[in-house]
């Protein structure tokens, strides 16, 4: 994943992360097309919803997203009118074009380290921002070691 920078937040607990994404969006004032990664479909439609009480155009794609659905969302996200995507899904396996996509935020770490490629970006640069809690402290170790990929803390503070 050459040419990603990656960073990691640390969050005291699960639910203190909303607070930090919302956070990360005000304090670095993004505008461009970012994706953020969870682990479940339940937490890809509360995920989207909470950031549409937030004023933030998001929507979300996983495997139980129709496919006349999941065609407008990608259509939409492709032109820019939809600048947040929350997934729990394998975009390579859903025909998602990434590369107007600078910015992937894993929200929730990936199971097995090897998912952590997830946030590639295909040759292109762009940051990566995991979030963590002290639980997940040793995960972030092993997919540092299993992908061969030095992860810092944000160097600013986003509260």
């Amino acid at each position: 994943m050459e040419g990603v920078m990656q960073f990691y937040i640390n969050v005291e607990k699960e639910e203190g992360k909303f607070d930090k994404l919302c956070d990360l969006y005000d304090a670095l004032c993004i505008t461009s097309q970012s994706v953020i990664f969870v682990n479940t479909r339940l937490k890809a439609d509360w995920l989207t919803q909470k950031m549409r009480s937030k004023l933030r155009i998001a929507f979300a794609i996983h495997d139980d997203t129709d496919q006349f659905n999941r065609a407008r969302i990608v259509r939409e996200f492709h032109i820019g009118t939809s600048p947040v995507l929350i997934t729990s899904t394998d975009l390579l396996s859903s025909n998602i074009n990434v590369e107007n996509v600078s910015l992937a935020i894993n929200y929730d770490l990936p199971t097995q380290p090897e998912q952590y490629q997830r946030i590639q970006m295909f040759g292109r640069t762009g940051v990566a921002i995991n979030f963590v809690t002290e639980d997940e402290k040793g995960v972030l170790q092993d997919i540092e070691k299993a992908c061969n990929v030095d992860i810092r803390e944000l160097p600013f503070s986003t509260s």
